[in-house]
């Protein structure tokens, strides 16, 4: 009896860390690999004149900043990234391409509600990042926040979010940053 248990268990075990079928062995997930794209931005970008302004609880403050690195604002949301084995069957993609077949835009929706990464869309323009758009969305126990990142390579990135929390009224907090022309 304990004999047929050990091998039940271990045969169980075993299967249970085999490749999902539905998953092509040696094959990785096909999304915008968003990462990648903050390291280049973050190669391409100099130290640049911006106004960046923050708007928190009906407050707004803004500053002109010189010589600001602000690709290391956004590296906060790289965990955004998409491109991660675990969310292969998690989205549903829809992309578009142009009369000369280059792409337009992707666009990710979430079709998994324990997925934070509600939407992911990159527009592209002449095959470079003309936009990003995230929506994500963190629930726990005692708080929930909701995400809403835009970045414009050329232009700058706005963050809205929303938090709710047990015990404490919502906040709404809108950080917005400028690329001041003269510096670009």
């Amino acid at each position: 009896m304990t004999k047929t248990f050990f091998l039940t268990l271990s045969v169980f075990l075993i299967s249970g860390c085999a490749r999902s079928p539905d998953v092509p062995a040696g094959s990785s997930p096909s999304f915008y690999d968003f990462s990648d794209f903050l390291d280049t931005l973050a190669l391409n970008a100099a130290l640049q004149s911006v106004n960046k302004t923050v708007i928190w609880r009906g407050q707004k403050e803004s500053r002109t900043l010189e010589g600001y690195q602000w690709v290391a604002d956004i590296r906060k949301f790289e965990d955004f990234d998409l491109n991660k084995s675990a969310l292969y069957d998690k989205y549903e993609v829809d992309s578009l391409a142009g009369k000369s077949g280059e792409l337009e835009s992707i666009i990710y929706r979430s079709i998994d509600p324990k997925t934070e990464v509600k939407y992911f869309k990159v527009v592209f323009s002449d095959q470079r990042v003309d936009s990003i758009v995230i929506d994500h969305f963190r629930e726990s126990f005692i708080a929930s926040t909701k995400t809403h990142l835009t970045i414009l390579p050329e232009i700058g990135y706005e963050v809205r979010l929303n938090e709710d929390r047990l015990f404490r009224d919502s906040a709404e907090t809108k950080i917005s940053l400028e690329i001041l022309r003269d510096s670009i």
